[in-house]
């Protein structure tokens, strides 16, 4: 088992699946991390918040992790507020989230802070993601947009129909892969001429068909929480929303 595999921590008889209607959520309780289908533990060794395994496997007869799945796609020189927002707001809301190193292990963001994946690119393999997301950042995006591995991934991605998600610069990566032609898209505003025949949209989230875009850093919640809407549905983006207090 790769760490690219799936997790499941919680013990026999117990589930920690996100229920808008739960009693916990009902009675507020947030900070103990029994609201919001929180894990009960995490560390940054084996990546930002990444699930420390109790030691015993399932058992044989354990239901399979039906959760959907998302894979973070990390280069060197990525942003790093959008890609640890993204992965916190995925993982608060239950859906399995895996950071992917594009460059190696062990990854250096553009200001200096590395995180250690939970597996690198090549390990893989076949397995699908319900959606796939580019954090930005320079030149992390420009890494991402011209690995042919990269590429590969994301027309596969596309072709049978599962989200493809990028923010900042790293829209271009989607575009250099042939995906945001006639779409609507955005990015950081000084990408927007390689975003090719896309048509680009002076908003925080854009969404055109299975393809999300978003501007930057200051927007990087708003497309996390758009992709929770898409994987879990508006209600648990709401719930979630809400305990955040985003407005």
């Amino acid at each position: 088992m790769t760490r690219c595999d799936p997790i499941d921590n919680d013990p026999p008889g117990r589930s920690s699946r996100f229920d808008a209607a739960s009693p916990d959520l009902r009675a507020g309780n947030v900070s103990d991390g029994r609201a919001l289908g929180k894990r009960r533990c995490g560390c940054v060794a084996g990546g930002i918040l990444r699930r420390v395994r109790r030691g015993k496997e399932p058992p044989v007869n354990a239901k399979p992790d039906t959760r959907p799945a998302a894979a973070v796609l990390l280069a060197e020189g990525f942003e790093e507020i959008e890609a640890v927002t993204v992965v916190d707001v995925l993982r608060r809301a239950e859906v399995e989230t895996v950071i992917v190193g594009v460059t190696g292990e062990r990854v250096v963001g553009a200001h200096a802070i590395e995180i250690r994946a939970d597996c690198r690119l090549e390990e893989i393999g076949a397995r699908r993601f319900d959606a796939v997301v580019f954090p930005g950042g320079m030149p992390g995006a420009a890494r991402l947009r011209d690995d042919d591995r990269v590429r590969s991934l994301l027309v596969e991605q596309h072709d049978r129909g599962g989200i493809v998600a990028a923010i900042c610069a790293a829209p271009m990566a989607l575009a250099a892969a042939g995906l945001l032609e006639g779409r609507r898209a955005t990015c950081y505003p000084t990408f927007r001429d390689r975003l090719g025949s896309a048509r680009y949209a002076d908003e925080p989230v854009v969404e055109d068909g299975a393809v999300v875009t978003s501007r930057g850093p200051a927007t990087a919640l708003a497309f996390a929480l758009a992709l929770v809407a898409r994987l879990r549905g508006p209600e648990v983006r709401d719930e979630l929303a809400r305990r955040m207090l985003v407005d």
